[in-house]
């Protein structure tokens, strides 16, 4: 693909579309979803219950 395709193919809305979150995220407004958070001697229990819910978690191991 040339240049010039790719610069035909970029608009305005694909623009926005990864423009917009850096904006809520600069205003404070894009907040990330924890589901739970573990301390480091608890990580075998976070893996474990990454493991048996299923789907995808956001955890935490948490940095004193």
């Amino acid at each position: 693909m040339k240049a010039g395709e790719i610069k035909r193919m970029t608009n305005r809305r694909s623009v926005d579309v990864v423009i917009e979150p850096v904006r809520f995220f600069s205003a404070g407004r894009l907040e990330p979803a924890i589901d739970c958070a573990f301390p480091p001697a608890d990580a075998a229990r976070a893996h474990r219950r990454q493991d048996e819910s299923g789907q995808f978690r956001t955890m935490v191991l948490e940095v004193p």
